[in-house]
C-alpha cells in the first residue's frame, strides 16, 4: 500500500499537469516522474514485503492477572532482515479493555529487536482471551507499507490481587514492609510462656532465634511462645447489593476480595488457621478452616468465582453459618458496607449475638466519594440536595458504627484503596493483644 509520502510526492509530480496548456512538455515531465515514483514505490514495497517474512513476534505476560491494579504486558519483535524497519503496532487485549491499547511506533534494526511495553489493569474476575497483533512495516525511504498479522491467541484469567502477594514476600524479605504500610508484629517475649519452636519468618526479631536448634536443623528457627498459638481466622464475605457499588472502577466486593486474599496470606504465615464463609440472600459457600500456604492459596481459588448480587443478603446467615461451623473462639471478620439504616439494623441485630463467643471485627468500607462531597461548596441548589443526602448516610452510618462498637463489636472503617493495607494492620494489632 502507499504510504501519505508517496501519496504528497504523487501531488506535486501533478503540478506540471496544470502548466500543459501552454507548454505541453509539462505533461511529459509529469508522466515521467509518475513512472519514477511507481517504479520506486514497487522496489521499497518489495524490499518491505520480503522483510517482513523476516520478523517474529511474541507477546509476554502472565497467565493471571491481578484485579484493579496495572499488569504489564509486553510485544517483541525480532528481526533476522537486512533492513531497518519502521514499525506501528497494534496489540488486541481483550475486548473489555480496548482494542488498541498495545498501540505503539517504533524502529525495528537490521538483525536486531525492539520492544513494546504498556499496562492493563482489569476490572472483573474472569477468563479472558488476547488476539492478535497486527504491524505495520515500512523502509526509511518511506513509500511503501506493508502490513502483518501475527497470530498470538492467549487466555489470561483475572484473579484477585494477586500481584500485592509478591510485592509483600519480596519486601518481607528485605524486611521493608513499611513501604506498604504494614506494621511489624512484635510480641512482648516476656509477657507469655516458651511453648514450641516454629520456623522463621520475616517479621521475626532476631532476639527470639533458638541458635541451637537453627544450628541442628539447617534453617533459622525461632522460640513461639503461649501467647501466640495458633488461632482460628474467619473471614466473612457479604455479597449482596450494598456491595455492588464500585469505587474507582471496581466493586466494593473485588475491594474486599482483595483484602481477603492479602489477608489470609499473611496469616498463613503467622500460622493462624483460615476459615472462609460467602453470602448474600443465601449461602454461596463454605471454606473450612486451614492452616498455610495451601490454604492461602484455596482461599484465592474459592474467592475467585464471587461476584456482588443485586439483592438484600440476609444478615442471619452470618450467626447461623458461623456459630454452627466454628463452635471454639475465633476472630471473625465481616466484610460488608453500611449503608442505609434498614440494612444497617440487620446487621445489628445478629453480629453482638456472635460477639457472645467469638471475637468480631466489622470491616465496613467508607466511601470516600461521600466525604468529597460535602467538602466542595454547593453551587446551585441540586449540590445542595446532594450535600444534604450525602449528610445523613453519613450520620446514618456513624449512628450504626457507635452501636456496634457499644455491642462488643470493633469496627474497621476504611476506604476501598487502604483496605488490604488497613486490615492487615488490624489484624497483627489483634495479634498483640492491642486490636
Amino acid at each position: 500500500m502507499p504510504t501519505p509520502r508517496a501519496a504528497l510526492i504523487l501531488m506535486i509530480l501533478s503540478v506540471p499537469l496544470a502548466l500543459s496548456a501552454w507548454a505541453p512538455a509539462a505533461a511529459w515531465l509529469t508522466l515521467l516522474g509518475d513512472a519514477a515514483l511507481v517504479a520506486l514505490w514497487l522496489w521499497d514495497g518489495s524490499r518491505v514485503r520480503a522483510a517482513r517474512r523476516q520478523v517474529e513476534a511474541r507477546r509476554e505476560c502472565l497467565d493471571i492477572f491481578s484485579l484493579g491494579v496495572p499488569n504489564l504486558v509486553r510485544v517483541r519483535l525480532r528481526s533476522r532482515a537486512t533492513l531497518p524497519l519502521y514499525v506501528t503496532l497494534v496489540d488486541d487485549p481483550p475486548q473489555p479493555w480496548g482494542f488498541g491499547a498495545g498501540r505503539a511506533r517504533g524502529l525495528l534494526p537490521a538483525y536486531g529487536e525492539w520492544d513494546h511495553g504498556y499496562a492493563l489493569t482489569p476490572d472483573k474476575r474472569g477468563n479472558y482471551a488476547f488476539g492478535r497483533v497486527y504491524a505495520r512495516f515500512t523502509s526509511a525511504l518511506g513509500l511503501a507499507f506493508v502490513q502483518r498479522r501475527f497470530d498470538l491467541a492467549q487466555e489470561v484469567r483475572v484473579n484477585p490481587n494477586v500481584a500485592q502477594l509478591r510485592e509483600y514476600d519480596l519486601l518481607a524479605r528485605r524486611d521493608q514492609l513499611a513501604l506498604l504500610g504494614l506494621h511489624r508484629l512484635r510480641e512482648p517475649v516476656t509477657a507469655a510462656e516458651f511453648d514450641s519452636l516454629r520456623d522463621y519468618v520475616p517479621d521475626d526479631e532476631l532476639r527470639r532465634v533458638e541458635w541451637k536448634a537453627t544450628a541442628r536443623r539447617g534453617k533459622l528457627v525461632v522460640k513461639q511462645y503461649e501467647a501466640e498459638r495458633m488461632q482460628t481466622l474467619f473471614l466473612v464475605l457479604d455479597c449482596g447489593r450494598t456491595m455492588a457499588s464500585q469505587v474507582e472502577g471496581v466493586s466494593k466486593l473485588d475491594h474486599a476480595i482483595n483484602a481477603c486474599v492479602l489477608l489470609s496470606h499473611v496469616a498463613a504465615g503467622m500460622e493462624d488457621r483460615i476459615g472462609l464463609l460467602a453470602f448474600a440472600d443465601e449461602e454461596l459457600g463454605y471454606l473450612p478452616p486451614g492452616k498455610g500456604r495451601h490454604q492461602a492459596a484455596r482461599v484465592t481459588d474459592f474467592l475467585y468465582p464471587l461476584h456482588p448480587r443485586l439483592v438484600e443478603s440476609d444478615y442471619r446467615l452470618i450467626l447461623t453459618g458461623v456459630a454452627t461451623r466454628q463452635p471454639r473462639r475465633a476472630l471473625v471478620m465481616v466484610f460488608t458496607d453500611l449503608i442505609d439504616p434498614e440494612s444497617s439494623a440487620r446487621l445489628l441485630r445478629y453480629l453482638p449475638l456472635l460477639a457472645r463467643r467469638h471475637q468480631v471485627l466489622c470491616v465496613a468500607l467508607s466511601d470516600w466519594e461521600l466525604a468529597r462531597e460535602l467538602r466542595q461548596a454547593p453551587a446551585e441548589p441540586q449540590r445542595m440536595f446532594e450535600q444534604v443526602v450525602a449528610l445523613e448516610i453519613q450520620e446514618d452510618r456513624q449512628r450504626a458504627i457507635a452501636r456496634l462498637t457499644g455491642q462488643r463489636v470493633a469496627v474497621l472503617n476504611a476506604t476501598p484503596a487502604d483496605l488490604s493495607v488497613a486490615t492487615v494492620n488490624r489484624y497483627l494489632a489483634i495479634k498483640r493483644g492491642r486490636g
